[in-house]
């Protein structure tokens, strides 16, 4: 039952569009107030990473939607800024 659930929600963090999800200051990424994720410091200054925050119960393809949902997310040239400049801040 856990596990179905967990399926679903997945599944629906990564057909939300990019202003369901929530990119604070601080760079946590929140999808209907739950963390999901938090950007971290890429390669590039303007191309931030992405770091799902989940328990054990996620992983195999649900946990994958949910990377690729945020890393579109990070990839969204207007977050994209915003988020290099949060990180750039912390430095």
């Amino acid at each position: 039952m856990l596990a179905g659930e967990i399926e679903a929600r997945a599944t629906r963090i990564s057909q939300a569009s990019n202003d369901q999800i929530v990119l604070a200051t601080d760079g946590v990424l929140r999808w209907t107030g739950d963390l999901v994720g938090k950007l971290v410091a890429g390669d590039d200054t303007l191309r931030p990473r992405v770091r799902v925050i989940a328990d054990e119960h996620l992983t195999g393809p649900a946990r994958e939607l949910v990377q690729n949902a945020a890393r579109s997310l990070a990839e969204d040239p207007y977050r994209k800024i915003a988020g290099a400049a949060v990180l750039a801040d912390r430095r």
